[in-house]
């Protein structure tokens, strides 16, 4: 049955026909067979790492969700969405999957102004590279956030590290004039207190797109950030971040090749009368990623390389990631796909695959990944 229509159908069996507006059922479901092979912190009295390695069954960044809209007249619409992620491996208990509207969630309006939501959502300087992550969500997914002040080389991911689904967000999204398009935001932290003020984030972003190539450029500004460390935590500190992005598409567009580039600010992490041993996290770091994909039949060829750069007071605190990917069409809605990657950090860094991560990784430690997995999107 068309999912339409059965969403449909399941709702009008709750409710009269003319008391509901069309509700979209969507979603995908990706599982891949994994073999994870990572330095972990060697066992005493050694030093140094000793190699372990896994074989598991794990979700991809698997979801589903409803939308739906209204026409209200005069060129006006409401316009809602409520998605959610699932883990078809072993049900999940991570807070991703705890209660509903853990991914992008709202409710808003749309018109010849463009499209105002209010909920949950991705930044606009998230969704300005979203296109460069071409081989998929699981541990090759490069840019997913995971940038940590107090900490330099740590967290996940080695691009995007600015990246956020924000919440209690009000997100704006242009309609194209002439291939451009703007996208602003205005999250509240809404956790002031007597000694810290909100962790606010504000963001705009401009893409420009025609047939053959994407350009744009983001900025965000996220205040009032809590950073904890070993021995001390410091609040009110800020990250500024501004990333740009190209994209080109080639031979029908089959050929993509995209370039992206970031840079980080922070301010206001210093601990005062710290120990030599916790040194201040005010500095910037510049990051990289370069991807490209070649389709040919029911065939894609995918390759990614992505480097978060020294972060500028911690020396060899860098980690660079490289994927390889081929997938197959089975049909327009499922697909399978083997992927490779590679994370290589620098001594001072601990930085772990953003999605499924290698639980133990070592500072300094390197992993290697290699998966089979099937997609099947509704």
């Amino acid at each position: 049955m068309n999912k339409k229509l059965l969403a449909a159908a399941v709702s009008a069996a709750l409710v009269s026909p003319a008391a509901f507006a069309e509700v979209v059922l969507y979603g995908q479901i990706n599982v891949a067979a994994e073999y994870v092979d990572y330095d972990a912190p060697a066992a005493a009295p050694n030093t140094g790492f000793s190699s372990s390695d896994a074989v598991r069954i794990n979700d991809e960044t698997s979801r589903i969700g409803f939308k739906g809209s209204e026409d209200l007249g005069g060129g006006l619409k409401a316009v809602w969405q409520v998605e959610n992620r699932v883990r078809p491996d072993d049900g999940g208990t991570s807070a991703d999957t705890q209660g509903w509207a853990s991914r992008n969630s709202f409710v808003g309006l749309a018109g010849n102004f463009g499209t105002i939501r209010l909920g949950r959502y991705d930044t606009p300087y998230k969704q300005l590279t979203g296109n460069l992550n071409i081989i998929g969500n699981g541990v090759d997914d490069i840019q997913s956030g995971g940038f940590e002040a107090g900490t330099a080389g740590r967290g996940s991911s080695v691009f995007g590290l600015a990246d956020a689904r924000a919440k209690n967000t009000v997100n704006y999204e242009s309609p194209s004039w002439g291939g451009l398009i703007l996208r602003a935001a205005y999250a509240t932290g809404e956790d002031e207190t007597a000694t810290k003020g909100n962790n606010d984030r504000y963001d705009i972003a401009l893409l420009y797109s025609v047939d053959m190539f994407d350009i744009g450029a983001a900025y965000e500004m996220n205040s009032n950030v809590t950073s904890g460390t070993t021995n001390a935590v410091v609040t009110n500190g800020d990250i500024e971040s501004i990333k740009a992005y190209a994209g080109l598409r080639l031979i029908n567009n089959n050929l993509y090749i995209g370039l992206g580039y970031e840079h980080i600010d922070t301010d206001g992490f210093n601990i005062p009368n710290a120990p030599a041993t916790v040194p201040g996290r005010d500095g910037k770091q510049e990051n990289y990623f370069v991807s490209a994909s070649y389709a040919f039949g029911a065939f894609k060829v995918m390759g990614q390389y992505g480097l978060a750069d020294d972060f500028s007071t911690v020396n060899d605190s860098a980690t660079e990631q490289y994927n390889v990917g081929l997938s197959y069409d089975l049909s327009k809605r499922t697909f399978v796909r083997a992927v490779y990657s590679h994370l290589d950090n620098d001594q001072n860094a601990s930085r772990n695959f953003s999605i499924n991560p290698a639980n133990g990784l070592a500072v300094g430690g390197d992993a290697d990944y290699f998966g089979i997995g099937v997609s099947h999107k509704f």
